[in-house]
């Protein structure tokens, strides 16, 4: 994914009715600050999308639990 512009990406908000916290790139697509939700993209867009969004893994979700 090629990078958003700043500004378009700090007007960004996640999908989830849930949630609607700030997006920060990753490799993958767009992840939720809060909720950890990776949404893909598509011919570089961002799928805003709740159902389309992943859910965090557990590793993600407690990394303290992983850690050996």
């Amino acid at each position: 994914m090629s990078a958003l512009d700043p500004l378009v990406l700090s007007l960004l908000a996640c999908p989830a009715p849930d949630c609607r916290a700030a997006l920060e790139e990753v490799a993958d697509g767009l992840r939720c600050t809060a909720c950890g939700r990776v949404y893909p993209t598509a011919s570089g867009w961002p799928v805003l999308i709740p159902e389309e969004g992943s859910p965090p893994t557990q590793a993600e979700r407690d990394p303290e639990t992983t850690a050996e």
